[in-house]
């Protein structure tokens, strides 16, 4: 079953323009497809005191993790943005529209 991911960034480079910046590198923009896996059944972001706050629901951890790693990892890494706080979120159940 499908695994949520809670990330919170928080401190000096956990910017809104940060953000924006891993998703042109990635070449994609809000409300568009997912630039990784299919596995990413969804992801959003909103802006919290401090940093931001990143959700995504994966089908399985192995591929969020490898697409962190791979991808977003360098980027960030690159763009200073601090590590973040990750919480798995086991889900029983989910619907799509």
């Amino acid at each position: 079953m499908a695994i949520a991911f809670d990330a919170r960034y928080t401190g000096a480079g956990a910017t809104r323009a940060n953000y924006n910046e891993i998703l042109s590198e990635l070449g994609v923009a809000s409300g568009g497809t997912h630039p990784g896996s299919p596995a990413c059944l969804f992801h959003w972001m909103a802006e919290i005191p401090g940093g931001f706050r990143v959700t995504d629901v994966w089908d399985n951890q192995a591929d969020f993790d490898k697409f962190i790693a791979d991808t977003v990892g360098p980027i960030a890494v690159r763009l200073n943005i601090p590590q973040p706080q990750v919480t798995p979120i086991p889900i029983h159940s989910f619907l799509r529209g």
